[in-house]
C-alpha cells in the first residue's frame, strides 16, 4: 500500500510539473506544498539569500491549532526558532479536519522543549507554557453537561484535562433536545416546523437562527427544501473558496 501510494504521489508531482510547463499557467501548488516552501526558505534563507534580511515576527496567534496540518505546524516551529512567540489555541475535541490532514495530537507536544523542526520529535515542540482554561464561555451548563458525555467516546489527548471544566453561570443555560426522524420528508418538514414556531411564537429573527450541515451537498438540498417551505435561507460556505469574498479579493 506505501508503494502504490509513493507511485500516486510521484504522478501527482509528474502532473503538477507539467502543468507548470505551460507558459500563461506558470508554477502549481497546492496549499500544503506552500506552507512547506514557506519552512524551507525560511530555513535557508542565510544560504539562498545571504545579502537580504531574513523576514521576522514578533507575534504569531493561532486559533483552532487542533486543526493544523503537519505542514503548518513545521512553519510554526521555524517561525518560533527565529525569534517569534507563538501563542497557539486549541481543543483537540473540537478537530474536524483530520481526513484532511490536520494532526491535533501535536496539541499535547507544545509544551515539549523544542528541536530541530524537520525531525519527527520536534515536530510541534515549543518548549511552551501550557494554560488550561477553567471555564466554557460558548454554552451555558445544560449543553455542557452533555458535552463530556459526547466526547468520552473521543480518544483523550493530555489526560482530557479540557474536559472537566465548567459551563458559565450567567445568562441563558441553553438547552440540548434530540429527535428521530424516519425519513428526508420527515427531517426537513420538521426542521421548518422548529423554524417557524421559533419566529412566530418566540420572535427570534430569521437571521439568529442556522441550521448546520456535514456537507455542501447537503446544504444545497436542505435549502431548496426549506425554502419550498416557506422558510427564508441564506446559504453559507456553500461554494468553492475562491469565490468568497475574502478569497476574490486576495486573487484579483
Amino acid at each position: 500500500e506505501w508503494v502504490a501510494a509513493a507511485h500516486l504521489y510521484q504522478e501527482y508531482l509528474d502532473t503538477t510539473v507539467l502543468r507548470s510547463t505551460v507558459l500563461d499557467v506558470g508554477d502549481r501548488f497546492d496549499p500544503a506544498v506552500i506552507v512547506a516552501e514557506a519552512a524551507h526558505v525560511l530555513i535557508n534563507w542565510d544560504n539562498e539569500l545571504p545579502t537580504h534580511d531574513r523576514p521576522s515576527w514578533d507575534l504569531v496567534v493561532v486559533d483552532d491549532y487542533h486543526e493544523a496540518t503537519a505542514a503548518k505546524v513545521r512553519l510554526l516551529n521555524v517561525l518560533a526558532l527565529g525569534g517569534a512567540r507563538v501563542v497557539l489555541l486549541a481543543d483537540p475535541d473540537l478537530a474536524t479536519q483530520v481526513y484532511r490532514g490536520a494532526v491535533p495530537w501535536v496539541v499535547q507536544r507544545a509544551g515539549h522543549p523544542s528541536s530541530d523542526p524537520n525531525s519527527y520529535d520536534g515536530l510541534g515542540a515549543f518548549g511552551a507554557q501550557v494554560v488550561h482554561l477553567e471555564r466554557v464561555w460558548r454554552h451555558g451548563p445544560t449543553i455542557r453537561a452533555l458535552a463530556p458525555v459526547i466526547a468520552a467516546g473521543i480518544p483523550a489527548i493530555a489526560g482530557g484535562q479540557r474536559r472537566r471544566v465548567a459551563a458559565r453561570e450567567e445568562g441563558d443555560p441553553g438547552s440540548v433536545s434530540a429527535a428521530v426522524l424516519g425519513s428526508t420528508t420527515q427531517q426537513v418538514a420538521y426542521l421548518a416546523w422548529l423554524l417557524r414556531r421559533a419566529h412566530l411564537y418566540d420572535g427570534v429573527p430569521w437571521s439568529q437562527m442556522a441550521v448546520l450541515t456535514r456537507t455542501n451537498t447537503t446544504a444545497a438540498e436542505l435549502r431548496a427544501d426549506l425554502a419550498a417551505c416557506d422558510v427564508p435561507v441564506a446559504a453559507s460556505g456553500t461554494g468553492p473558496l475562491n469565490r468568497e469574498p475574502v478569497a476574490v479579493a486576495l486573487l484579483t
